[in-house]
């Protein structure tokens, strides 16, 4: 079951870059939705895709299903302002290269209408997850060199009509998530800034800061659950509003450390009195996939054209550090301060009703950050972002349609002062963007 598990969660992220969502969001979960800047979530209940965004709407549809891919082409641009370690000393190295990678972001969804007034559906869809990955002599690899979640989502559902307009819905959240971190150790600083001292450790141990350079990687996976619910308000056949709660996932990692340690750093440890630190051995660290809240409405204009907004909520202050304990008492944890604050997102888009097969979408949207400056890092260079989208939905057969999207995102310059566990600084700023096309077929049974 781990086995299947670990291949389904790698084909839901596989190498997702890091700018997408705000923190570690991957932001695409409805191939329809993907065209209007997934505004209107909430409220529209266009296709099966409303299992994720509020499952009160299954009640307005038939049995069907929908199939998605996101593609998304990420950039990560450092550029360095005079990163130093804990001397003051400049940090040598590059700016990494592209940290992110193209990804291919696949989800599904399958609704069914036992009768008019209640329906069933499942989603199975990649919500979260990243992976940035820097070249070995970047500047920040004191802070990350590899940030890699990977997670995959299964939420089945249930939705009925209460009646006077009303809906309601509601599902369970079983997750999965593999991680891995990585990152250089700064051994020269680690034993100039002990009792030894700065000359000590080049006479005696050849060990200087910025010098010695090993690594440490921690590895693990781990299952959470949570649950979902939401409202739809119909005023008439052509307006609606949502509402809708997703609950936070905690997942607990009792994993594996690995150690890359240099010789001399090794026979600094001895004298230490510290033999068995840094050496390979369990480790335990915890994340939590925050709770959201939307609201959301939908109103048709006319025979042609509809409009769609929204806002909605993230309470992105549930991950306030990343620590890592190990098993062994003399490693010591690395403790990682993020402090990242709640956030909104608010999205507006309509669509304009071509002919009986064609319709063409759009949107907009404005998504915060919840990464503090002193706290932004090459693992998840977030920052606030624009959000430009267009696509269309074109019914090729009476059960089958396709919809095609498009978005851009144009992210605000992140400036980043992070302090390491060696004390160094990286000093820089990201510059970001991610073009993202996303194709889907909706199949009505």
């Amino acid at each position: 079951m781990k086995v299947i598990f670990a291949v389904l969660a790698g084909l839901a992220v596989a190498q997702a870059g890091a700018v997408h969502a705000a923190g570690y969001g991957v932001g695409q979960e409805s191939p329809s939705g993907a065209g209007v800047a997934n505004a209107g979530g909430a409220a529209g209940a266009q296709d099966a895709s409303t299992v994720w965004s509020n499952p009160a709407g299954m009640v307005r549809l038939g049995t069907e299903a929908v199939a998605g891919a996101h593609f998304l082409l990420p950039q990560i641009r450092y550029e360095d302002r005079g990163s130093v370690l804990f001397d003051g000393t400049p940090v040598s190295g590059g700016n990494g290269g592209n940290g992110a990678y193209a990804a291919a972001i696949p989800n599904l969804y399958f609704v069914w209408q036992q009768s008019p007034g209640l329906s069933f559906g499942l989603g199975i869809n990649a919500p979260y997850g990243l992976v940035t990955d820097y070249k070995p002599d970047f500047v920040g690899r004191y802070s990350e060199v590899t940030t890699n979640l990977k997670t995959i989502n299964f939420n089945p559902s249930v939705a009925v009509r209460l009646g006077g307009g009303w809906s309601v819905g509601g599902g369970v959240d079983i997750g999965y998530a593999d991680a891995k971190l990585l990152q250089a150790v700064d051994f020269g600083s680690v034993c100039a800034s002990s009792a030894f001292g700065a000359a000590a450790c080049a006479a005696g141990f050849n060990l200087a800061p910025g010098k010695n350079d090993g690594a440490g990687e921690f590895t693990s996976t781990d299952f959470g659950a949570g649950f979902n619910i939401g409202f739809l308000y119909e005023f008439s056949p052509t307006t609606r509003v949502g509402a809708h709660y997703r609950s936070k996932i905690e997942y607990k990692f009792n994993g594996d450390s690995h150690f890359d340690v240099p010789a001399n750093a090794r026979a600094f440890l001895v004298a230490a009195g510290s033999p068995a630190g840094f050496t390979d051995g369990g480790a335990q660290t915890e994340l939590t996939i925050p709770e959201t809240a939307s609201v959301s409405a939908y109103h048709e204009l006319n025979a042609r054209w509809a409009v769609m907004g929204d806002v909605t909520w993230t309470r992105w202050n549930r991950f306030d550090e990343l620590r890592i304990d190990a098993d062994n008492p003399q490693t010591p944890t690395n403790l990682l301060l993020t402090d990242w604050h709640n956030v909104f997102r608010l999205a507006a888009g309509a669509t304009y009703r071509w002919s009986d097969a064609l319709t063409l979408r759009g949107g907009l949207a404005y998504d915060e950050s919840p990464i503090p400056t002193r706290n932004r890092g090459p693992g998840i260079p977030d920052s606030d972002r624009y959000v430009v989208a267009t696509g269309l939905g074109w019914q090729a057969t009476p059960s089958a349609t396709i919809d095609v999207g498009y978005q851009h995102i144009f992210f605000r310059e992140g400036p980043t002062a992070r302090v390491s566990g060696t004390n160094s600084v990286m000093n820089g700023k990201f510059e970001n963007d991610v073009d993202i096309v996303s194709l889907g077929l909706r199949w009505k049974f």
